[in-house]
């Protein structure tokens, strides 16, 4: 299963769960993350996941909603452009910890608009995955 095929499943399944990895995270990746964050990833998987999916879809994909924000409705296409942000971002920083105490790490990349894409950082399991993504208009 790819990303597009885990979308797919998510909005057609809401109420149902699965996880998909993207990839092993590799060296320079690893070094260039500690770099920006101070986070050693060693050892890690990026991974994605429906409920993530939906989380994006419901609270960024709404049009209305988001011009009133100052941003752009995130569409199901928007997620196969996860791959490029992180392999060529504009930024990397440590963006804090979520509502569960685990660390984040933020991705942005502008090009036409900023894409923001957030991963939480799952210890106990070496994984980094998905916590939200979302995109503004370019100043």
């Amino acid at each position: 299963m790819n990303i597009k095929d885990l979308v797919n499943f998510s909005v057609a399944n809401k109420d149902k769960y699965q996880k998909i990895t993207i990839n092993e995270l590799e060296k320079s990746e690893v070094e260039n993350i500690k770099t920006h964050t101070n986070i050693d990833l060693t050892g890690y998987k990026r991974v994605m996941d429906s409920h993530a999916i939906n989380h994006v879809i419901k609270n960024h994909g709404n049009v209305k909603r988001e011009i009133l924000r100052g941003q752009i409705a995130m569409n199901e296409e928007d997620f196969e452009k996860i791959p490029e942000i992180i392999a060529k971002p504009d930024t990397i920083e440590y963006a804090g910890k979520n509502d569960i105490g685990r660390d984040l790490i933020k991705f942005t990349q502008s090009k036409e608009e900023k894409i923001i894409y957030v991963e939480e950082v799952r210890s106990g399991k070496k994984e980094v995955a998905l916590q939200t993504l979302y995109k503004q208009k370019v100043r």
